[in-house]
């Protein structure tokens, strides 16, 4: 009855059934539930049946799953080879354009300077090539009336004054089809907002009375004007070395002389100096540290007392400690260095007939001195003889 069943399938039977399931639950347990239920006891072999569902409903989806994977996988690797032939057939592309010099003058069929006109033709050839390329590319915008046709023109000169970056993305946004200059200008100022820029791109010297497109080339296909300045100037160009205009920082011969002493200014100068003895320095650092005779373990121990340390540290090599650790911390010293260690509890005692205080203390192998201690701890195996004899009293 149970054959190849597993605790999620005990599961469902055990909810089928109106059987509560715990977390604690065991197979064991699961199975009793089920026999022991109302519905066991009445018609067992509907339970039976029941479990074998369950168990193919499991097998079945299972194998579903691995399907959808695989399947997956085989979508995923032909995506990648359609990628891949996508990429060979661009390059092919690229390549044969590279060879046919037709090609590369494509993209200038759409000039309308009089540089690009064919020697040899006339010019009512010329203007009869330059009719046929504007109405072939109005048909590509689409363009059918008088109102589209003035669109189209504003928003590409309005495309001419973006600078690169707007541009690329004003062009992934249209794809194949194109803004309406209100459009087109609302997609500008969302994406230069977005990326806290000017909406000033290019200095606009004309007003709305002057003629825009006077003395500029004329282009039916827009082109990205990449020369805009994009930030100020300096406009102190001297040298900040030594001044001069003629020449910039790097450029200065004065950049890799070393610098004047200032000697003579030190020999110009009365200074009262006060001369400090060697012997007294050394001595006022000397009795910087301060340094106790106290018993760690029964064991007379010379230890130093820092103010700054948040925690008692030991010297392992000196005393071996049995006592098994309470925890780890990471040691830090003043100079940045960290170590894992082991905190554990050991009794400080002023003497041997003192009472001891327990106090949990880092274990260090790499401490230069013996014991480092908190004045606070100091302070307190000090006056812990003082409490006991009151206590007693």
């Amino acid at each position: 009855m149970y054959k190849n069943a597993l605790k999620e399938d005990f599961i469902r039977v055990v909810e089928k059934l109106n059987g509560t399931v715990e977390n604690t639950d065991t197979i064991v347990k699961l199975k009793t539930k089920i026999e022991n239920s109302s519905t066991f006891e009445s018609d067992p072999d509907f339970v039976k049946t029941l479990i074998q569902n369950c168990i193919d409903e499991r097998v079945s989806r299972n194998k579903r799953e691995v399907t959808s994977g695989k399947q997956k996988i085989e979508l995923a690797k032909l995506q990648l080879a359609q990628l891949e032939k996508e990429i060979e057939l661009q390059r092919v592309k690229n390549k044969a354009l590279s060879l046919n010099p037709a090609a590369k003058v494509e993209e200038k069929q759409f000039e309308t300077n009089i540089e690009n006109m064919i020697k040899s033709e006339t010019y009512i050839q010329f203007a009869a090539r330059l009719t046929a390329n504007f109405q072939y590319y109005c048909s590509l915008r689409k363009v059918n009336s008088f109102e589209s046709l003035c669109d189209l023109i504003i928003s590409d000169k309005l495309f001419e004054t973006l600078n690169k970056e707007t541009a690329t993305h004003i062009g992934i946004r249209d794809a194949e089809d194109w803004f309406r200059p209100i459009d087109l200008a609302k997609e500008c100022d969302i994406y230069i907002s977005s990326k806290n820029g000017s909406h000033k791109e290019i200095p606009i010297t004309y007003g709305y009375t002057q003629d825009p497109f006077k003395n500029r080339s004329q282009n039916f296909k827009p082109k990205v004007k990449e020369n805009y300045p994009q930030y100020h100037e300096r406009e102190n160009k001297n040298c900040f070395i030594c001044g001069d205009s003629s020449h910039c920082a790097r450029d200065c011969e004065k950049r890799f002389k070393p610098k004047e002493s200032n000697d003579h200014i030190h020999n110009k100068i009365n200074v009262n100096t006060l001369k400090i003895e060697s012997e007294k320095q050394n001595s006022d650092e000397c009795t910087n540290l301060r340094y106790v005779n106290i018993f760690v373990e029964n064991q007379p121990v010379k230890a130093l007392i820092d103010s700054g340390c948040q925690i008692p540290v030991l010297n392992s090599s000196l005393i071996r400690v049995q006592t098994p650790s309470e925890e780890i911390i990471t040691l830090s010293s003043c100079f940045g260095e960290k170590r894992m260690v082991e905190v554990k509890p050991i009794n400080i005692s002023l003497n041997q007939h003192s009472p001891s205080l327990s106090v949990g203390t880092a274990i260090s192998p790499t401490l230069t001195e013996e014991f480092i201690i908190h004045p606070s701890v100091y302070s307190e195996i000090k006056t812990r003889p003082r409490k006991e004899r009151c206590f007693i009293e």
